[in-house]
């Protein structure tokens, strides 16, 4: 009997690990991939029943980030007693529910075939096929003069049996462009993992080539703000090798590459047009409450904290949002703002439409102590992530979004996975480090 729940536990934990780099795999993709293969992992992590083992139970500061969003997602249940439409705030509650599980797994960790270097060759490798894919898609549009359907999502045969938009999510940038800066973040991790078996030439190449495609991709995609997060984030790893003793040459290469990135940007028509956008003012003769700028989003946000009284201490409900903007732009709005219905672009912001002000204080320092909670060794990682999506947040509500839940559950578990070997690391070199007591040993 004890064989076989071994056996069966050993089976159910690479059954659980190999549906999450299924899950890793359909990042990059729309979200209805990834929605049945998270539920699917779910259920096998059940099965696996680490759950029933209370040894793996642990408490530690880095699971206090996903327990104070628990703490968010109870609010926003709370709030559906004073919701007005109480059927649109259930349905953007389940939303957040993914949030949820990754807390429970969080309390019980991952099994031991849970590793970063197949995760990182997962996600990379993935993310480099999601943008290829979405290159063939849009060439064989262009070849079969169908480029107008393919710019309006009209549904193909092929994809009728799916009920999806087409392959890749490129186009919808604020959600892809994050996984791209997680693939480009897997890079320092996946040259260590290959040098130990391939020519260092050789993995340097491979690898140059696919940052390219990548970088490449997100100047491109237009998304002013990755564009602003890619220098950042190279001055991160600036910082994080200044005591390497390459530091001064990996230095003049983050910088020449961060000058190189600032000309791209500013002679990369698209983007120059959008932040030009930004800071140019325009006004309409029927709009008493005029805009800032052209930017769609700053006069959405204009909107926003103009009747700041309107949400009250507790705000107005989960998923009320989109109500209040849409009558707000009927009444005075932007053309172009009414015609494709906006909304917040900003997940702060929406939370304190939504929670209140003291729940959207409470996202923002959550957002602030992330890299505080996790260990020295897993700090840079953090730090990368938390940038990404912290930033990201300013302009886009991740919470509202599936695809954004489900990538802000996957960086979660990724931490998770980083604490764990960072854990079992440091048990083998203290074990290491422990003396022998003489004549202990007789064998």
């Amino acid at each position: 009997m004890n064989c076989f729940l071994t056996k069966y536990i050993d089976i159910a934990e690479h059954l659980n690990f190999f549906i999450f780099l299924l899950v890793v795999c359909t990042l990059p993709f729309p979200w209805h991939f990834t929605q049945p293969l998270i539920v699917a992992w779910g259920i096998s992590w059940l099965l696996e029943g680490r759950w029933l083992q209370w040894r793996n139970f642990r408490l530690n500061k880095t699971q206090v980030p996903i327990l104070l969003i628990c703490i968010l997602i109870g609010w926003e249940a709370t709030s559906l007693l004073w919701v007005e439409d109480t059927a649109n705030g259930i349905r953007e509650w389940t939303k957040h529910l993914p949030i949820l599980a990754v807390a429970v797994v969080s309390l019980f960790g991952v099994n031991k075939y849970y590793k970063i270097e197949k995760v990182q060759i997962a996600l990379y490798a993935a993310t480099l096929i999601s943008v290829i894919s979405y290159l063939l898609l849009q060439y064989w549009a262009k070849v079969n003069d169908m480029v107008v359907i393919y710019g309006q999502y009209v549904l193909w045969d092929t994809w009728n049996m799916f009920n999806i938009p087409p392959m890749s999510n490129i186009k919808h940038h604020s959600y892809y462009c994050p996984i791209l800066l997680m693939a480009l973040g897997c890079t320092k991790g996946l040259y260590h993992h290959f040098c130990k078996t391939y020519p260092r030439w050789s993995v340097l190449l491979t690898l140059g080539i696919g940052d390219m495609i990548l970088i490449a991709t997100i100047i491109l995609s237009g998304s002013r703000t990755t564009f602003l997060l890619m220098p950042l984030l190279l001055l991160l790893l600036l910082w994080q090798y200044r005591r390497h003793r390459y530091a001064r040459k990996i230095g003049t290469v983050i910088l020449l590459l961060t000058a190189l990135l600032g000309s791209l940007i500013w002679t990369q028509s698209t983007i120059t047009q959008k932040f030009k956008q930004s800071f140019q003012r325009i006004s309409y003769e029927d709009s008493k409450d005029q805009p800032f700028s052209r930017e769609p989003r700053i006069y959405i946000w204009h909107i926003i904290l103009h009747d700041v009284s309107d949400y009250g201490w507790k705000g107005m409900g989960i998923g009320s949002s989109d109500a209040y903007l849409a009558k707000a732009y009927e009444q005075d709005g932007i053309p172009e703002v009414i015609d494709r219905s906006f909304g917040t672009h900003n997940q702060y912001l929406q939370t304190w439409m939504e929670l209140g002000p003291i729940a959207m204080i409470f996202l923002f320092l959550i957002a602030l102590i992330v890299p505080f909670c996790h260990s020295r060794k897993v700090r840079w990682a953090s730090l990368y992530l938390n940038l990404i999506y912290g930033m990201s947040m300013l302009t886009e509500c991740y919470f509202s979004r599936m695809s954004g839940v489900f990538q802000l559950c996957f960086a979660a578990v990724l931490l998770m996975m980083l604490e764990q070997e960072a854990s079992m690391l440091s048990t083998v070199q203290d074990d290491d480090k422990t003396p022998q007591i003489k004549g202990h040993n007789h064998a």
